[in-house]
């Protein structure tokens, strides 16, 4: 993906933390660069096209963090219900909430977010 895409995709987000960096503009190429590089993620050219060669960043150099921190969590076992109108508490819907990361993505959000950005911005992410 295009490094320019993944910019106008990121700092499009309405309540990034990142939004009021640079007077609003948001992040810049190098920015992204500098955040990125504890990670051992690099940009590269990247062929988006046959004439269409920008720096941006491979889907493989993101997969292992991917795995590593958007992990699924193990199920929590839930703990048994009271029969309508047996317990002290009026009905609550069981609302499960994944913790895998700080962000709440799982790996199949975060590379279902990388492909629906790759096919809108025409390349291969």
């Amino acid at each position: 993906m295009a490094t320019a895409a993944l910019l106008e995709a990121l700092n499009g987000m309405e309540e990034s933390p990142w939004g009021g960096w640079h007077q609003g503009e948001g992040f810049r190429p190098r920015d992204l660069a500098r955040l990125l590089r504890p990670y051992e993620v690099k940009p590269a050219t990247v062929r988006l096209s046959e004439t269409e060669t920008p720096k941006g960043y491979k889907r493989e150099a993101f997969e292992d963090l991917w795995d590593r921190y958007l992990s699924e969590p193990p199920q929590a076992q839930q703990a048994p219900q009271a029969a309508h109108g047996e317990g002290d508490v009026a009905d609550v819907a069981d609302v499960a909430v994944s913790s895998g990361s700080s962000n709440g993505w799982t790996s199949e959000h975060a590379e279902g977010e990388v492909e629906r950005l790759g096919a809108k911005w025409g390349g291969a992410a």
